[in-house]
C-alpha cells in the first residue's frame, strides 16, 4: 500500500457505470484530485461535485480503499472500492459494496490518467 502512488490529479478516460460507457467527451469532463488523504471530484476542471476522506486497505490484491464522502449529494455516506495504479493509469471500481473486480455491473468503473503539469 502506497498512498503517495495516488497523490495529485487523475483526469477520466473511460467511465462504466452499472454495464453501460458514458460518452467518451462526457467522462473527460470529470477530474479526481488526491490529496493527503482526501480526495475531490471536479467536473469541467473547477466545480467540485463530491469530496472524502479516503482510507486504504492492506496488502490485499486488489487493493482496497473506502471513501467517507463529506461533500455532495452522499454526504455521509460510505462507498467501498479497490484500484490498480500502473505508472500513470489508475483504475478505480466503487459500490455500496465491495467489488471483487473490475466490472461495471451494478459498480462504476473508472479509468484515470495522471495530469502532468505543463512544462514552460
Amino acid at each position: 500500500m502506497n498512498p503517495q502512488q495516488l497523490q495529485g490529479a487523475w483526469k477520466a478516460v473511460r467511465i462504466e457505470q452499472q454495464g453501460s460507457f458514458v460518452s467518451g467527451e462526457a467522462a473527460q469532463t470529470l477530474k479526481y484530485i488526491f490529496k493527503d488523504n482526501q480526495v475531490a471530484a471536479m467536473v469541467e476542471s473547477h466545480k467540485k461535485t463530491r469530496a472524502g476522506i479516503i482510507c486504504l486497505g492492506g496488502t490485499q490484491t486488489p487493493k482496497t480503499l473506502d471513501i467517507t464522502l463529506t461533500e455532495g449529494p452522499q454526504s455521509g455516506e460510505k462507498v467501498l472500492g479497490i484500484y490498480e495504479v500502473e505508472v500513470d493509469c489508475l483504475t478505480l471500481c466503487v459500490s455500496d459494496e465491495r467489488p471483487t473486480s473490475f466490472s461495471g455491473a451494478g459498480k462504476a468503473v473508472l479509468e484515470l490518467r495522471r495530469e502532468r503539469p505543463s512544462q514552460p
